[in-house]
């Protein structure tokens, strides 16, 4: 990964600002929320915020494929890529969780949900 330890700002959401080392002690935890030895691919269900950027970095911290999923589509949409990928993980948000909820109950596959809004 191409981050490094700095004091500098790396983020910056509406007044907070996020340095790099907050940056990857936040993805670091991000990768504690699921087994990345039995995940090969992670979807990012959510709209634009740091949780969605740690969520997102984790898949890179643990070599996984990342499926980031524009938070706006519909249901039917997401339900086709979900089965399409059958990722092992989904980060959600509350905004999104109703549209998650929808789509898994069609879905097959066994997958661990985390909504970055609750962690």
């Amino acid at each position: 990964m191409l981050l490094h330890k700095s004091d500098k700002a790396a983020l910056i959401w509406k007044d907070e600002v996020i340095s790099y080392n907050q940056l990857l002690l936040n993805i670091t935890k991000y990768t504690t929320l699921f087994d990345p030895a039995n995940t090969s691919k992670i979807a990012v269900f959510a709209e634009n915020k740091p949780e969605w950027v740690y969520a997102f970095y984790s898949g890179f911290m643990t070599s996984s494929v990342l499926i980031p999923i524009d938070f706006m589509l519909p249901v039917d949409d997401l339900n086709y890529i979900l089965n399409d990928c059958k990722p092992e993980v989904i980060f959600y948000s509350n905004e999104t969780k109703d549209k998650v909820e929808t789509a898994l109950n069609n879905f097959d596959l066994s997958i661990t949900k985390i909504n970055i809004d609750e962690f």
